[in-house]
């Protein structure tokens, strides 16, 4: 099984790309034309052949050159990257990021975290196996402290060749920091993930286990892992590239009795090293000198201020108290989009959505008609043109559209979109999605008078708010509840910690929040929210139908018969109605124009897993007006 051979968003992976960068690169070297004459002694269809994978490959339009040896042509080698990352003659050194983030995170262990409130910070201090490459906005998978690595026949397992002489940050901030990075920290980090300890809950467990299905991780020796899967998949690698699945130190894993929660202080082995924090407030970090990629990062310093709200965002970043910030409202964009010498906007694709998750466990949602009969009074393009309009902001005109309705998966506007959404034209003929019609509303009051809620009035439904929900969104699901069925809805607002223990005992009716995917794998993506042990299946969905189809979808490799699969389970869903999903976003990041360096990209995708680490491939240069 091809290893490479991912779905539409990330085809474009690291095999082809660095293969095109070797072939492309040492074209005009006059070594490659000695090479070329060896090859002539071949058999002549076998240069036919060798011709062919050129011409497949000519269509991508950018690819680093790669200085690195030719020794064979199977794909195996072109994982053999060498110095992938190499500095740019232009790259300037030095200077300090002042950057504003959002909200405090509920907790630092990025293994169970379900918030990217706290990935956005501790990013840069950690790597992974393999990374989304920022330099290229997230579209390929690169190394990082896996080299390289090797498939077996069978496909069920993957082993990794990992870096030699890297260190784990060390310092009096760190509680049992320093030592040597080996096979044993990745095989201990992942292992959690997969087979999480005892008052652990796992976020990362669905992308490893139903979408990867991920067996074992072994050791072979020090710097060498192994992979088992229990059936051949194609996503264990963009899973490990996801950027909450960070490896982390065996030694402090043991020593803090697998118990991250809490603090911030947690060694890495990342471009930068945290020096203080001040919880809900501000980060400090400083190079990491002994980084394993010579000549990175070119920042001596990151200052990261937490600053909740969007409008104090934009204040920060128009009034020069901070150089960049992440996720604007739409108003606050006019100014960076009318200075382009002073702001420059950079747009991420979000693997995210807002949704609505019933709790069938209890009255009255354990009715499914009940459920129908909201699903069909909530006015999901309202929502989501109210939401693109507010606190994310999509590409010019999208809020404008249908267009950024998703059902399940990122919609097919942007670009970087899944083989498996359902086209907004489709969405918008379907009951549920399209803004209800007189028909839709008198079906939904007809549902509830047969669930025997005769008068709608006396119908109480208890909405939970996560604190990071906007509550303008809740306001207007509160108004269509009471305009379109006559029933009253109550919004009961929790903070973070005291929400999730909410949802855990199922004390609500129903609860509104965002959440993301790591990758756009349909699987993981299903498991998490619906299987009956989906660590974000937040109303406690249980249904052997539903589990039975993610099982299938997990298992089926060919993208044509996974989006049959796919598209049965949203007709399922559209009937079951345990969650409404309604809407996708991106955002905008803005930056002054004092930055260089390949992380300054237009667009990055799947936000999350890539936006900060490419923070490492940039540079600051104050002296000059504009950079890019």
């Amino acid at each position: 099984m091809n290893p490479f051979k991912f779905f539409r968003s990330i085809s474009l992976v690291v095999a082809t790309t660095v293969l095109m960068g070797l072939i492309l690169g040492c074209s005009s070297d006059p070594e490659v034309v000695e090479v070329i004459k060896e090859v002539e002694v071949v058999k002549e269809v076998e240069v036919v052949k060798e011709v062919e994978v050129v011409k497949e490959v000519e269509v991508i339009k950018e690819v680093p050159k790669i200085q690195t040896e030719i020794k064979e042509v199977p794909v195996a080698i072109a994982q053999q990257v060498g110095e992938y990352f190499r500095a740019p003659m232009n790259a300037k050194y030095g200077g300090t990021l002042y950057w504003g983030g959002r909200a405090k995170p509920s907790m630092y262990d990025m293994h169970q975290s379900p918030t990217h409130n706290n990935l956005t910070a501790q990013q840069p201090m950690y790597n992974g196996v393999v990374q989304f490459d920022p330099r290229d906005g997230g579209l390929t998978i690169a190394p990082d402290l896996g080299t390289s690595w090797e498939v077996s026949p069978d496909g069920k397992e993957y082993t990794f060749n990992l870096r030699e002489g890297v260190k784990w940050h060390d310092g009096p901030q760190f509680q049992c920091g320093g030592g040597d990075f080996t096979s044993a920290d990745v095989v201990a980090s992942i292992t959690r993930i997969i087979d999480p300890p005892e008052g652990m809950i796992s976020m990362r467990k669905e992308l490893m286990v139903e979408g990867a299905d991920l067996r074992e991780v072994v050791a072979v020796d020090d710097h060498t892992v192994k992979f088992v899967l229990g059936s051949p998949r194609t996503t264990l690698v963009p899973a490990l590239a996801s950027g909450w699945n960070m490896v982390f130190s065996k030694k402090y894993l043991d020593c803090v009795d697998n118990s991250m929660r809490d603090s911030a202080m947690i060694p890495g082995t990342g471009p930068f090293i945290i020096t203080e924090h001040t919880p809900g407030e501000s980060w400090s970090m400083v190079k990491n000198e002994d980084y394993f990629v010579e000549g990175l990062p070119y920042f001596d310093a990151l200052e990261l201020t937490a600053l909740a709200q969007a409008q104090a965002r934009a204040a920060a970043i128009y009034g020069g108290q901070v150089d960049a910030v992440m996720q604007l409202n739409r108003d606050d964009m006019a100014r960076a989009w009318n200075e382009p010498d002073e702001y420059q906007a950079q747009y991420g694709v979000f693997f995210n959505g807002n949704i609505t998750a019933f709790n069938a466990n209890r009255a009255p949602f354990d009715d499914v008609r009940v459920r129908q009969a909201v699903n069909l009074a909530v006015d999901k393009y309202m929502l989501h043109m109210a939401i693109s309009k507010s606190q994310y902001v999509g590409t010019a005109g999208a809020a404008d559209t249908t267009t950024g309705m998703g059902g399940w998966f990122l919609p097919d506007w942007q670009s970087g979109g899944s083989p498996y959404s359902r086209p907004a034209e489709e969405l918008m003929q379907l009951p549920g999605f399209r803004s209800p019609t007189d028909e839709d509303l008198a079906k939904a009051k007809a549902l509830l008078k047969e669930a025997g809620y005769d008068k709608p009035e006396d119908l109480k439904l208890i909405m939970l708010q996560r604190g990071t929900q906007p509550s303008d969104t809740l306001a207007l699901i509160q108004d269509m509840i009471r305009a379109n069925l006559g029933a009253e809805m109550v919004i009961e607002l929790s903070d973070e910690g005291g929400y999730y223990d909410r949802v855990q005992n199922l004390d609500f009716d129903f609860t509104a929040t965002y959440t993301a995917a790591e990758i756009l794998d349909p699987a993981p993506w299903f498991a998490r929210f619906l299987s009956s042990d989906g660590s974000y299946n937040l109303g406690g969905w249980q249904h052997a139908e539903t589990d039975a189809l993610i099982k299938k979808i997990a298992e089926e490799q060919n993208v044509e018969a996974r989006i049959k699969l796919v598209r049965e389970m949203q007709v399922l869903l559209d009937e079951l109605v345990p969650v409404m999903m309604y809407n996708y976003h991106g955002g905008y990041d803005v930056y002054r124009t004092i930055f260089g360096g390949p992380g300054v990209t237009e667009k990055y995708y799947g936000g999350y897993n890539s936006m900060h680490r490419r923070w490492t491939h940039m540079w600051l240069d104050r002296e000059s007006p504009v950079t890019r």
